[in-house]
């Protein structure tokens, strides 16, 4: 028994063991790098020689700018930089502020509370040349650490020690037009931070916080400062476990914020709109710690990246270069003499100039990679135009949101939208009926509002379908005619409800006047408008397999007799418009590309729009009269 146990005992630990391997492995190699590691290539050989070998096979850019900027200048440690509007580099910095091991308790509170500010300027500003033009930021922070600049100008600046986030604009530096966390209390609430260390800013306001050396988590909140969502956790083995995000950088160009997880060596990326796992860059050259990451859309995606020391590992302290499509590593860089603690790095969009601040010793390097700007020059020199960037799509590499959101689209979330679009158009037609009867058509707001609400979310939630790297993308004019559709029909269909709300409460007549007045014509209209939608939309259908004349004849004998001769039929008409449409979506087989690519699309926005001016015609001869009624109205248009 003891041996059987001892045995299960072994079993127990291999396993574990090996699966540890695993996860290692599986973890550190995102992308394979041929030659700088595998294959007993450098068995033979000492790692430091595998560490030269692999620095050999790098291009050495950007290259570093000797004496930047003007040494006469002092600081503190240099925990974060920004390029503002105008290219000019900020740097935040302590002053004679020190973070050690005294800094906080073991709970993380700040033992300095009770103390001053920091009294001169925390915030530098240098320009191309190196050279002090600007200063402020006195008397506000205690352990500074990340800052941003964002499109409209407004810094963003993040202190662990009063775990806040504050945003200044530039008109007004000494008071924060706004201000996230509670002064000097910790937490990992809604409400707190705790150490929060950097802030993303994207185009239309939304920004990001990475809450990083106590809560691992990241938050994206609205313009106004209210959270939107957040993700991230410390502990476990999966892609959305942080031991410290250190940095954040947006690649809006891609849809992606990425996220310097410092402890774990990695560059994290996830979905900039709704926190989805994207994918990791790592390296061994790399190593276990890496401390902050710049993205630059030139060259088709560049991350810049700045590792940092552990122990006695032989990895060298630099900066890298990362390929974003291949996930290789294609470049170094490093002052004379080498980095000792990099903390932030930041690139100029073109990818022209990068800076690194270092934290000890405290100061900050200029590096330029004259390749691009030549490439530039020639580029400029051959083309007339402004030239756009291009993106490459790789198998290794994850897809844009957009690229994916065009693709799901029309390859495989198009067909659910549209049946879903389908059958709440057929409910909203039998809502209108209904209401017409009832003398209300309240229902048939809420159901075109439904019906929007439906179309949009069909389309967002659709699952992605990446194509191959070597398969052709269909024009841009197509893409863009057929995203459009689905959004025109959506918002159409949002206005007729509204429309639909605001003449209801604005008039009571009686039902005989809807019968034998302005109604009853109103009514045949929108009635014969919808069936020759339906008949669109059908015969649009049938394209791929030919016509089904036997349903679309017997449509149009019920359009020529019924519709716009005799109304009693009316409602009869309006509900086999409905099933027509939903027959000719269920048991019309044709190719996904007729429908896709022929005169499908365009029948479907026309009918979304014929079925908003159907409705619009309905409720202005329904309602005449009364004035609004502004509680429906508002909680519709919110």
């Amino acid at each position: 028994m003891k041996s059987s146990s001892v045995f299960v005992q072994i079993i127990k630990l291999l396993v574990v063991s090996w699966s540890s391997i695993e996860y290692t492995c599986a973890r550190r190699v995102q992308y394979p790098e041929d030659g700088y590691y595998g294959n007993n290539f450098f068995d033979a050989q000492s790692l430091d020689s595998k560490v030269n070998a692999a620095l050999q096979r790098l291009e050495h850019t950007p290259k570093w700018v000797k004496d930047w900027p003007d040494p006469s200048v002092q600081m503190g440690q240099v925990s974060g930089l920004a390029l503002d509007t105008d290219g000019h580099l900020l740097v935040f910095h302590r002053d004679n502020n020190v973070w050690d091991e005294r800094t906080f308790t073991p709970r993380n509170v700040y033992q300095g509370i009770g103390e001053p500010p920091i009294s001169r300027p925390t915030i530098l500003k240098f320009n191309d040349t190196g050279e002090l033009i600007d200063s402020w930021g006195e008397n506000l922070f205690y352990i500074p650490h990340g800052i941003t600049v964002d499109r409209e100008g407004n810094v963003w600046l993040t202190d662990v020690a009063m775990h806040q986030v504050f945003k200044f604009t530039p008109d007004q530096r000494q008071k924060p037009a706004l201000v996230l966390g509670e002064k000097f209390i910790p937490g990992n609430d809604d409400q707190h931070f705790c150490k929060p260390t950097s802030v993303a800013v994207m185009s239309n306001g939304d920004f990001f916080v990475a809450d990083g050396y106590c809560n691992h988590r990241i938050l994206k909140y609205s313009p106004k400062g209210e959270i939107i969502l957040q993700w991230g956790k410390a502990h476990g083995r999966d892609n959305f476990v942080f031991n410290v995000p250190h940095a954040l950088t947006l690649a809006e160009d891609r849809g992606l914020l990425c996220a310097a997880d410092r402890e774990r060596g990695r560059v994290a990326c996830f979905r900039s709109d709704n926190g989805t796992f994207a994918h990791n860059f790592a390296s061994w050259l790399i190593g276990s710690r890496l401390f902050s990451v710049a993205y630059s859309p030139a060259q088709g995606g560049r991350l810049y990246v700045v590792n940092g020391p552990y122990g006695t590992s032989p990895v060298p302290v630099r900066g890298y270069v990362i390929d974003f499509t291949s996930g290789a590593l294609s470049g170094t860089f490093a002052p004379d003499g080498g980095l000792h603690n990099p903390h932030d790095v930041v690139a100029t969009p073109d990818g022209g100039a990068v800076y690194v601040a270092e934290i000890n010793p405290y100061r900050v390097h200029k590096f330029v990679d004259d390749t691009i700007q030549k490439a530039a020059d020639v580029t400029h020199a051959k083309v007339a135009v402004k030239p756009t960037a291009t993106v490459e799509v790789s198998s290794r590499s994850a897809l844009s949101a957009a690229e994916a959101d065009a693709w799901a689209w029309r390859w495989g979330a198009g067909g659910a939208a549209a049946a879903a679009a389908a059958a709440l158009l057929a409910l909203a037609a039998l809502a209108l009926l209904r209401a017409r009867n009832r003398v209300r058509i309240s229902a048939a707001a809420a159901l075109l509002a439904l019906a929007a609400l439906a179309l949009l979310r069909a389309r967002n939630r659709a699952i992605y379908i990446s194509p191959s790297s070597s398969s052709t993308s269909p024009s841009s004019a197509l893409i863009a005619i057929i995203s459009a559709w689905a959004r025109a029909a959506a918002a159409l269909l949002a206005l007729a409800a509204l429309a639909l709300l605001r003449a209801r409460n604005r008039v009571r007549i009686s039902a005989w006047a809807w019968r034998w007045g302005a109604g009853g014509a109103a009514a045949a209209a929108a009635a014969a408008l919808l069936a020759l939608a339906a008949l669109a939309l059908l015969r649009a259908r049938n394209r791929g397999k030919g016509p089904r004349s036997d349903k679309q004849a017997l449509l149009e004998s019920y359009i020529n007799v019924h519709v716009l001769l005799n109304r009693d039929h009316r409602a009869a008409l309006l509900a086999l418009a409905a099933l027509a449409l939903l027959r000719a979506r269920n048991r019309v087989r044709i190719s996904a590309w007729a429908w896709r690519w022929g005169a499908g699309g365009a029948a479907a926005a026309a009918a979304a729009a014929l079925l908003a001016l159907a409705a619009l015609a309905l409720l202005r001869a329904r309602n005449r009269g009364k004035g609004p009624r502004r509680d429906k109205q508002a909680l519709l248009e919110s």
